[in-house]
């Protein structure tokens, strides 16, 4: 499989690594990414109140294993094990994510540039085993969520 540039399937997501999309996207952009062969992976950012709550969260979505230690070292642990089902392309789409960062804006800043970078390293890296494409995908409402096609 090869690399998907994601805005020439979708331009209104924007260039930008940072993609926070308006939820009213939420559908478009989960048949397209399924189109185009990305298994999705959704977390709720209503039940994001804490660093604690995103690791309950992406624990549970992507399945990790009893002994997530919950904490940063872990979930890089975790994730460079992960499968993604036999994917090659996979994404997580955080729903409510403006309602993350109304509850806790530090729930939402410290897992995004976690994500992000993770999201950068899949780019630069292609001798690994596993996925070969991972994005991230915040959707919410209000000024910061306008991509919408």
């Amino acid at each position: 499989m090869e690399w998907i540039n994601l805005y020439s399937v979708m331009p209104w997501i924007g260039r930008s690594d940072i993609r926070f999309i308006d939820s009213s996207a939420e559908e478009l952009l989960s048949s397209k990414l399924k189109e185009i062969g990305f298994k999705i992976y959704i977390i709720d950012g209503l039940k994001i109140f804490s660093e604690k709550d995103f690791f309950d969260q992406i624990s549970k979505v992507l399945e990790f294993p009893d002994y997530f230690g919950k904490n940063w070292d872990a979930f890089n642990d975790c994730i460079g094990d992960f499968e993604a089902d036999g994917a090659s392309k996979y994404c997580i789409i955080w729903r409510n994510a403006s309602d993350t960062a109304k509850n806790n804006l530090y729930a939402l800043v410290r897992p995004l540039v976690e994500l992000v970078n993770l999201q950068d390293a899949y780019r630069r890296d292609t001798e690994d085993e596993g996925p070969e494409q991972f994005e991230v995908f915040f959707l919410g409402t209000g000024d910061s969520f306008v991509n919408t096609p």
